[in-house]
């Protein structure tokens, strides 16, 4: 919806590499085979997201990052990302354990919670659209503004009902539901 804001043709491209962490293989494949196809930007939900953000930075190609602040990886082409704030959560483990409550070992939050949070805007982000972007999440936080918006496409129905199914964990932790992947959004 973001990129779209700018230009409503504005396509996605997604690579699923199959795994959480392949850096030196299918990730910085993956990365290159998406610039040579002619993007503009890239980002990723992967475990080591360090190689795409420096195999990106290398090619000329902007980049939003993932689990931590990679902004130092990519100092001219890093426009922000979405960082994990472990704080959050140690905060409450601690909290917890000084009351005598038991551990939970499942928390779940989002931005408002506090368990995730924007890195740094990068150099390449002007101020009209830090500007803008600073509004957006603004409105997310309040719920001024709905995260999904339009009819959803592509996916399994069944009669009137979505399709459900019983996200299981794999020994890594990992839900075979979840895919790792590399995404990009295409010619801005």
């Amino acid at each position: 919806m973001g990129a779209r804001s700018v230009d409503p043709k504005i396509t996605c491209q997604l690579i699923v590499t199959g795994d959480w962490s392949l850096p030196g293989v299918k990730e910085a494949e993956a990365t290159n085979s998406l610039v040579d196809q002619g993007v503009d930007v890239i980002t990723s939900h992967v475990d080591s997201p360090k190689v795409l953000i420096e195999t990106a930075e290398k090619r000329g190609i902007y980049t939003c990052g993932y689990h931590a602040n990679q902004s130092a990886l990519a100092p001219k082409g890093y426009l922000t990302g979405a960082e994990w704030n472990w704080l959050t959560p140690y905060t409450q483990h601690i909290k917890d354990a000084q009351a005598g409550a038991p551990f939970k070992n499942f928390v779940r939050g989002g931005m408002k919670e506090g368990f995730v949070k924007m890195s740094p805007y990068g150099k390449p982000v002007s101020d009209a659209a830090k500007k803008k972007a600073d509004g957006i999440h603004a409105s997310m936080m309040e719920r001024r503004v709905r995260h999904l918006q339009g009819p959803a496409q592509g996916q399994h129905r069944q009669g009137s009902h979505r399709r459900r199914h019983r996200a299981q964990a794999d020994r890594s932790g990992a839900r075979r539901d979840e895919l790792p992947v590399e995404g990009v959004v295409g010619k801005i």
